[in-house]
């Protein structure tokens, strides 16, 4: 599967569009561009967009009509650009269920900033959106799936592998239990204990100097598992 962030967006203007989806595009991100919001609530219900951008330039009330039939659809990021500077308009974008309402005239450049933002902070982010860690002498590239050992030695990990020892790595030392795990590991695809634990093992063995004594991975008894010492 094609880990990188796919982005839907929404744009009545062929010019605007263009260059909403170049700048994406150049940036590493897939773009899928439609030219109406017809189709947009069914391709958005399919669930593979991490996020969708919507600038209907002409109708700021179909805008946010369409907004408020996106959200009813799925909980990903919605950016809503529009012109309208008073109070009332901008709360009604927010209230149609954008995460975020731009003001017209925007660069490409900042719209981009905006997007890799909210694809930060959105659940089971991409992993290609992700910043390196360095902690206890590893450092975890997640775009390139690599943790790189003390020694240097670079490990390949899977997706499930990485999103593990991040979701660790960025709180060491925290306990974190094993509902936390699944939910911001496996997210909407679901899992259980039992491949947690073999999940776990497989990253103790590739990355652990003694997997059955961990120095990195480690249990926290009745509390789930933890990155680090306490």
């Amino acid at each position: 599967m094609d880990d990188t962030p796919l982005i839907l967006l929404v744009a009545d203007r062929h010019e605007t569009a263009g260059a909403w989806a170049g700048a994406l595009q150049a940036d590493g991100l897939r773009c899928e561009v439609l030219t109406s919001g017809e189709d947009a609530p069914l391709r958005w219900a399919e669930g593979d967009a991490h996020l969708a951008v919507l600038d209907l330039y002409h109708d700021w009330r179909a805008a946010c009509a369409l907004c408020r039939t996106l959200r009813a659809c799925s909980a990903g990021p919605l950016l809503l650009l529009g012109e309208a500077r008073d109070e009332a308009t901008l709360l009604a974008g927010y209230a149609a269920g954008a995460d975020e309402v731009i003001l017209r005239p925007v660069s490409p450049r900042i719209l981009l900033a905006k997007v890799r933002a909210w694809l930060r902070h959105c659940r089971c982010a991409p992993a290609a959106v992700l910043d390196p860690l360095e902690r206890n002498g590893l450092r975890l590239e997640p775009g390139r799936r690599v943790l790189i050992l003390p020694e240097g030695q670079a490990v390949r990990l899977t997706a499930l592998e990485m999103r593990l020892l991040y979701l660790l790595m960025g709180r060491p030392g925290r306990a974190h239990s094993a509902e936390t795990i699944l939910e911001q590991v496996w997210g909407q695809e679901g899992g259980d204990s039992t491949q947690l634990k073999n999940v776990v093992y497989r990253l103790r063995r590739k990355i652990e100097p003694d997997p059955h004594h961990p120095r990195y991975l480690c249990t926290a008894p009745g509390r789930g598992y933890r990155f680090g010492a306490p």
